[in-house]
């Protein structure tokens, strides 16, 4: 495999490793045209809409990005407070973080837990496919 030094690149090379806006709009188009195929039920067996997950639901995405505005709106606050009052005190960032993050944590827990489940589902039914497979293999021997 060959490794490429940052400082070979030329300015053309150097600019096209980001992404630019449109690469973005392009993602996000696709990402949507997914999410309407897997509604419509028109994709391939053991795909899901995993890391999709705002454009399934716009009150989800409402709500995330809520939650995420509270979440750093807190912890801004805090930190102007502390340096305008000339204290540090990260055990109250962290406490503000912990209590800030428990949605975030649960939706991980339960999109951990689709993960799972879906896991099973295809595993179960690839390993049925190989049993049924196996005794058809059996009755022609």
């Amino acid at each position: 495999f060959t490794t490429i030094v940052l400082d070979s690149l030329n300015e053309e090379e150097y600019s096209k490793k980001w992404y630019t806006s449109k690469d973005y709009k392009l993602f996000a188009k696709n990402a949507k045209k997914t999410v309407r195929h897997i509604l419509k039920g028109k994709i391939y067996e053991g795909l899901t809409g995993r890391g999709l997950e705002k454009y399934f639901s716009r009150q989800y995405n409402e709500e995330k990005k809520r939650r995420e505005v509270s979440h750093y709106g807190s912890i801004f606050i805090e930190q102007q407070q502390q340096q305008m009052q000339g204290r540090r005190n990260p055990k109250i960032l962290r406490m503000l973080s912990t209590v800030n993050s428990k949605w975030a944590l649960n939706k991980a827990i339960d999109l951990g837990r689709h993960d799972y489940d879906e896991v099973l589902r295809i595993h179960n039914k690839f390993g049925e496919a190989e049993k049924d497979g196996e005794s058809d293999t059996e009755s022609t021997s």
